[in-house]
């Protein structure tokens, strides 16, 4: 029965919480806002370019590696 409680309230947060965390459009407005004067007009694009190189880059990773495991798999089947 407890554990049944704990699920459902588990599930209740979850719902509240939504699909970015709790990050809403305000809240990115004021982090671009402060991204812009720590960092200025100039730095921010290359910081964008930089961020976007990144994570092309893990996703090649991981995607790389996922692809390892199914590999690994295939030979162990024969």
């Amino acid at each position: 029965m407890r554990k049944r409680q704990e699920r459902s309230m588990i599930e209740e947060n979850t719902e509240e919480v939504g699909a970015m965390g709790g990050i809403g459009p305000m809240s990115l407005i004021i982090i671009g806002i402060v991204a812009l004067l720590i960092f200025g007009p100039k730095k921010l694009p290359e910081l964008g370019k930089a961020m976007g190189s990144t994570l092309r880059e893990f996703k090649n990773a991981t995607r790389g590696l996922a692809d390892d495991d199914e590999h690994d798999k295939e030979k162990k089947k024969l």
